[in-house]
């Protein structure tokens, strides 16, 4: 109890245990789409180590079995990680597991970066018979906390970080209004004439790829 840290080699595989048993996860990430939300494309587009196909299934897991909340920073939207088809899929994404009543999906405004970005990545995990523990990446390690005092005040991030951050409506707008560009711009590029989004099937985003 206290403090875990593990090496990179071992943090995921630590991190979906301690995810077994949660009731509420609340991830923030002030430059990135939180995991639990991100496309294959989007996370194959980063490089990262949690892009394979059995990590995905767990992911899509958490977000039909548990209470699951994400905080974004407004710039992650509008950073075109993967370019802008990419980025496009994603924000379809946000938006469809906006619209289920176990996620809720909130931005902070570029307006409130600077006082945001003090509190740095990390996920609030709940449990229905043990205190929280709280995940946060570190360079080259993967560390839980699970002290009373960390745990306040991580508590208390998030509050304030409730705050700044803009309801659920206003951030559903924001998405529609950054992912308008991208699709303009997805089409463009691929010389076809302008038409209104068309819908993703849920088979396609909850669905992990190889």
């Amino acid at each position: 109890a206290g403090l875990l840290r593990l090496p990179t080699n071992q943090q995921w595989d630590a991190y979906l245990a301690h995810t077994a048993d949660t009731v509420r996860l609340v991830e923030v990430q002030p430059v990135l789409i939180p995991w639990l939300a991100q496309t294959p494309d989007y996370t194959t587009a980063l490089q990262t180590a949690t892009s394979d196909t059995e990590t995905r299934r767990t992911a899509v897991a958490l977000l039909r079995q548990r209470q699951v909340e994400l905080i974004m920073g407004e710039g992650v939207l509008r950073t075109p990680i993967g370019g802008s088809e990419v980025m496009s899929m994603q924000l379809d994404h946000l938006l469809r597991l906006s619209q289920r009543q176990s996620v809720s999906i909130r931005v902070i405004p570029t307006s409130a970066a600077v006082a945001a970005g003090r509190y740095g990545a990390f996920t609030m995990l709940e449990y229905p018979d043990h205190r929280p523990a709280v995940y946060r990446d570190e360079p080259g390690a993967g560390v839980f906390i699970d002290t009373t005092t960390e745990i306040a005040g991580y508590h208390t991030a998030l509050k304030r970080l409730g705050t700044l951050a803009l309801t659920a409506d206003e951030t559903r707008d924001l998405i529609m209004r950054i992912n308008a560009d991208y699709y303009r711009d997805t089409i463009l590029n691929n010389g076809l004439p302008l038409t209104a989004t068309a819908p993703v099937p849920d088979s396609e985003i909850d669905s992990p790829q190889d």
